[in-house]
């Protein structure tokens, strides 16, 4: 089966070719270590810049054993850095179910060397309206999809999964934003695969790539914006579902007072508002 036009098709491959570096580019595995000093991934995080702070947002449930394990980031032969070191802001499942890690500035530096960059506070959409209509995505790290590297590491993989929005179940639209799943995977060529388990894209980004009637002609990279972090496949593979990024950002400006002026100004226009999670 192909996608429905050679415009839409066409706009698809260029997902691939653009969006998908540009969004793994911002995105990052969250790796546990075990008793014997084995680092083995838990779950996918995404890089956000507010003014100078940096953060790791993850699900809250990927850092479930947070203040009894080690939980890190790995880039390689530029080693790693220890999450466990940084005050986590962690939320109940029935608040988020959200997980916010405040990098140190050397910390951000050593992430910025790696290659990867942090969404900016403009890159994201924490409007309080409904999500507009148009085509979707996540991109995280398949726990069935990273490999061991024979020498006591991990090497992971990601999936790429466009979709569109999933229709209205038992959820808080405030809060949350579902996207719709099929059984497989459409790739750029429209190809289908069967779809992986997703145990490990926990905490990865959900991203707007295009709003429906935007001509697909005009469509370039600066469109992406991140609107949630996803924590959970619903049911049976019947949603994909995550926090909404407005309720992230609140979040943040509730815990890094400072923060406060800038976010409100990219949800609201307003300088002064009252925010709460």
């Amino acid at each position: 089966m192909k996608w429905a036009s050679p415009v839409v098709q066409k706009l698809h491959e260029r997902f691939v070719l653009e969006a998908v570096p540009w969004i793994e580019q911002r995105t990052v595995v969250i790796y546990g270590v075990t008793a014997e000093g084995n680092a083995v991934p838990d779950g996918s995080g995404v890089l956000l810049s507010v003014a100078d702070q940096r953060f790791v947002l993850t699900a809250g449930h990927v850092l479930e054993d947070w203040g009894s394990r080690q939980y890190a980031l790995s880039f390689g032969a530029l080693g790693h850095i220890d999450l466990t070191s940084l005050p986590a802001q962690v939320s109940a499942e029935d608040k988020g179910d959200l997980a916010l890690l405040p990098l140190t500035h050397e910390m951000a530096q050593r992430v910025t060397q790696s290659g990867k960059d942090f969404v900016s506070l403009f890159e994201t959409d924490p409007r309080g309206d409904e999500p507009a209509a148009g085509t979707y995505a996540v991109l995280g790290y398949p726990k069935p999809w990273a490999k061991s590297d024979g020498n006591g590491g991990w090497v992971s993989h990601a999936i790429w999964y466009p979709t569109q929005l999933a229709p209205s179940l038992n959820y808080d639209p405030g809060l949350e934003i579902l996207l719709e799943i099929d059984v497989e995977n459409l790739d750029a060529k429209g190809d289908r695969d069967p779809l992986p388990y997703l145990g490990g894209i926990s905490g990865c980004g959900i991203w707007r790539l295009h709003v429906k009637g935007d001509r697909p002609e005009a469509w370039s990279i600066d469109a992406i914006r991140l609107v949630g972090i996803e924590h959970h496949v619903v049911g049976k593979n019947e949603a994909i579902k995550g926090t909404r990024i407005r309720h992230v950002l609140a979040g943040i400006a509730k815990c890094f007072p400072d923060l406060e002026r800038p976010i409100t100004l990219a949800m609201t226009g307003v300088v002064k508002l009252s925010l709460s999670p």
